[in-house]
């Protein structure tokens, strides 16, 4: 070991040393702070430079397991078959939100973890601008087959209005079809779908699909709802998972996480770890 890293360049060293020290803080979290018996006690020994580094895990499956891409596509093919049992001679049009359905900006939340910052607008519409993300797996073919068969595509995500242009550009260097002004509807002063989805309807379309990865993307009441809230209503509209709605894993962020505690946000990066690990259930 001692060898093989003395024969590193000194900036190489260095980025060895930075991942080792990482990985050693990491492990003192996980080893003097796993709740074994829940709660209070081991949310409160959390490191404070450790709390934004708990996403760690869930962006490295997201960017390199198989599984993450395995449940793209179920998702996309569930929506294939769907389409293919559809009623002829109808005007549809397929709705999909970009962040995390269509576009992967797993690598923005890298940024954040490396830099020890929260999300903001202004790193948000930076990372934007730069038009560097890529495809969710499956979701160019799935854009492709509908494009196909007739129905038109509609993009309606909580981006800001601001970075409509550079959105547009991304998805139209990967390819997606429909992303033109009319088509990709971004937030303007709301983050309420329902009126964007409202004119898709009022030009004609049945809306034969909705596809997103939060379950807000399907209705915007939900956004007000606690988590047992949210879990009752995926309950009882599951069976319309994989046929006229279709939903995309993201294991990064959601609003899932703003009921955590009162103003989640708006809370320090150690303070919201702790609230994350009270709410873990542990067997014992």
């Amino acid at each position: 070991m001692r060898k093989n890293l003395l024969r590193l360049l000194p900036a190489e060293r260095s980025a060895v040393f930075r991942r080792f020290i990482y990985g050693c803080l990491a492990a003192a979290v996980f080893t003097s702070c796993a709740p074994k018996t829940g709660g209070q006690g081991a949310a409160r020994r959390v490191l404070e430079n450790q709390g934004q580094r708990d996403m760690a895990m869930a962006i490295l499956w997201q960017q390199h397991s198989g599984e993450y891409a395995a449940l793209c596509y179920q998702a996309f093919n569930a929506g294939r078959a769907y389409v293919q049992e559809a009623e002829a001679g109808v005007k549809y049009a397929v709705i999909f939100d970009i962040d995390e359905t269509v576009l992967d900006n797993s690598p923005y939340d890298a940024y954040l973890i490396y830099e020890n910052a929260a999300f903001d607008e202004k790193s948000w519409e930076e990372w934007c601008n730069a038009e560097s993300a890529e495809a969710v797996p499956g979701a160019l073919e799935f854009c492709a087959f509908l494009v196909k068969n007739d129905i038109e595509i509609f993009y309606i995500s909580n981006r800001p209005e601001s970075v409509l242009v550079s959105t547009m550009n991304n998805l139209n260097m990967l390819g997606f079809p429909n992303a033109r002004a009319g088509r990709v509807l971004l937030k303007t002063d709301t983050s309420d779908k329902t009126p964007r989805v409202k004119s898709v309807r009022e030009a004609g379309y049945t809306i034969l699909i909705s596809a997103g990865d939060n379950l807000d993307d399907f209705d915007s009441s939900i956004r007000k709802y606690n988590n047992a809230a949210r879990r009752d209503w995926a309950a009882e509209n599951a069976e319309t998972f994989g046929q006229h709605r279709l939903i995309l894993p993201n294991p990064v962020y959601g609003t899932f996480e703003s009921v955590f505690i009162e103003n989640y946000h708006s809370k320090s990066h150690a303070e919201r770890a702790v609230a994350r690990l009270n709410l873990l259930k542990s067997w014992k």
